[in-house]
C-alpha cells in the first residue's frame, strides 16, 4: 500500500499546455535529418512530462540480435521516486541510498512502444496524466530511477507475488519482482523450452529472444528526456564453414548440442545480483537442415601449392542475418550445469559425425562467439574465437553502458 506521506503526481499547467506538450515532444524527435548524436536533452524538451529516448540509427533489423528498434518493439519499465521511512523523506536521496524505503510507485511494468527514431510511446491514464504522458513530480529535485527490459511481457500484479506473464509469441516469461517490494527491482526471464530432455531433443534457436535491460537512476526533471541505453544478458553463437577441399562440400546438416542448459536467470537493479535457475533443459539446435543445405566452394591453390580456405557464413536465407543461438551463461561464464558441448555434422550427406567441445570454455553476457567448422578431406575440426562485444565491429546498432 502506497504510503500516504507519498506525494500525488499533480500539475497545475494550463490544460491547453498540456494538450501541446506531447505534440512537442513528437515534433521535438521526429524533425527531418534528426541523428543519433542530435538527440534532445535538457529541460527545454518535454519539460513538463516523463519521455523515454533510445539512441538510434537507420538501419534496422529483426529480433534485436544485429541492429535497433523496429517501430512496435515493446519494452516494459519500473519507475522509481518517492521515498519515506516513517517521517523521513528521501525523494531527493539517490537511488542506493533511498532504494531501501521506494517501491515502484511512478510505474509498474509500464508499456513503451517503439515509435521510430529514437522516441517512445506510451500510454499513463493515472491522475493528472498529460496528454497520456506521466508529469514529472511537482517537486523538481525527486531522484527518480527507472529499470526496463526487453521484450515486453504483459504482467498482472497479484498479492502472492507470481507476476509472471507470457512474451508474445511463445518466447518465454518474464517474472517481475512484486509491487509492493522495496529494492532493486527483479527481473527473471525463463526460456520457452521445457525442463529436461535430452540432448537430441529439438530446439529452436528462433524462439529464444535477445533479452536486453536498461536503467536510469538518480534522473531529475532537469536531466530532461530518460535516455535508456540497452545492453544484452545472453551470449551468441555464430558458424561458419571453412573448405580446405580442392572440391566443393555440401553441408547437408550441422547441430548445436547440449546437456544441462540453464533455463532461467534472475537479475536485480543494476546487475549486481545475476542469478541462475536450478531448472536446467538439454537439447540440440538445428544450424543446418536438410531443407535449407549449405554450399561452400573449392578451396584456392596458388603456384606454391598453398591452400586458401573458402569461408561460408551460415546465415537466415530469406534476411541474411547470422543464425544466432542465444544461451544463459552463469556467473563464471557457464552455460551448462556440468553438461557436455558436441558440433555434430552432416557433409556431402554422408553419415553425421560430432566434436565434443571444451565444457570448461568461458562465455560472458555481451559478447559473441564465432564456430568455425574446418572441412579437410572428409573430417572436420571445430574451432571457437571470441568476436567481442556485439556493438563491435558494427553488428550491432544498440548503445551500450
Amino acid at each position: 500500500m502506497i504510503d500516504d506521506h507519498k506525494k500525488e503526481y499533480t500539475s497545475n499547467i494550463p490544460i491547453m499546455k498540456r494538450q501541446l506538450i506531447r505534440i512537442s515532444a513528437l515534433a521535438a524527435l521526429l524533425a527531418a535529418g534528426c541523428q543519433q548524436e542530435e538527440l534532445p536533452g535538457g529541460n527545454g524538451y518535454s519539460s513538463e512530462a516523463i519521455v523515454f529516448t533510445s539512441p538510434y540509427t537507420t538501419t534496422k533489423s529483426p529480433n534485436m540480435r544485429y541492429g535497433s528498434f523496429e517501430k512496435g518493439d515493446k519494452v516494459g519499465v519500473l519507475g522509481y521516486g518517492p521515498a519515506w521511512n516513517g517521517g523521513n523523506n528521501y525523494e531527493e536521496s539517490d537511488w542506493n541510498t533511498k532504494k531501501m524505503f521506494a517501491t515502484p510507485d511512478v510505474f509498474y511494468n509500464q508499456l513503451l512502444e517503439y515509435a521510430g527514431d529514437g522516441l517512445w510511446n506510451y500510454n499513463w491514464t493515472g491522475t493528472g496524466n498529460q496528454g497520456g504522458l506521466q508529469p514529472w513530480a511537482d517537486n523538481e529535485n525527486m531522484k527518480y530511477a527507472f529499470f526496463a527490459y526487453y521484450p515486453y511481457a504483459e504482467v498482472t500484479p497479484s498479492d502472492n507475488k507470481t507476476n509472471k506473464g507470457e512474451i508474445e509469441g511463445g518466447k518465454g516469461t518474464i517474472t517481475l519482482s512484486n509491487q509492493q517490494q522495496t529494492g532493486d527491482p527483479i527481473i527473471t526471464y525463463t526460456l520457452p523450452f521445457s525442463a529436461g530432455g535430452k540432448e537430441t531433443t529439438d530446439r529452436d534457436w528462433k524462439d529464444v529472444p535477445d533479452l536486453m535491460l536498461s536503467y536510469v537512476i538518480d534522473h531529475t526533471k532537469n536531466n530532461g528526456p530518460v535516455s535508456l541505453n540497452f545492453r544484452h544478458l545472453f551470449c551468441a553463437f555464430e558458424f561458419e564453414v571453412n573448405n580446405y577441399n580442392e572440391t566443393p562440400v555440401t553441408i547437408s546438416s550441422l547441430s548445436f548440442n547440449g546437456e544441462h542448459f540453464y533455463r532461467s536467470v534472475s537479475l536485480a537493479g543494476q546487475n549486481q545480483d545475476y542469478e541462475i535457475g536450478t531448472d536446467y533443459y538439454s537439447g540440440q539446435f538445428n544450424i543446418v537442415t536438410a531443407n535449407d543445405q549449405v554450399q561452400c566452394d573449392a578451396a584456392k591453390k596458388d603456384a606454391n601449392g598453398n591452400v586458401t580456405p573458402t569461408t561460408k557464413k551460415i546465415i537466415v536465407t530469406n534476411t541474411n542475418d547470422p543464425v544466432d543461438v542465444l544461451l544463459i551463461p552463469d556467473a563464471n561464464g557457464k552455460i551448462t550445469q556440468q553438461g557436455k558441448i558436441t558440433v555434430r555434422i552432416s557433409i556431402n550427406n554422408a553419415n553425421a559425425k560430432t566434436q565434443d567441445l571444451d565444457s570448461g570454455i568461458s562465455f560472458q553476457p555481451g559478447m559473441r562467439s564465432i564456430f568455425s567448422i574446418n572441412i579437410v578431406g572428409n573430417d572436420f575440426i571445430v574451432q571457437m574465437r571470441s568476436d567481442g562485444a556485439w556493438e563491435d565491429g558494427g553488428d550491432s546498432d544498440v548503445n551500450f553502458d
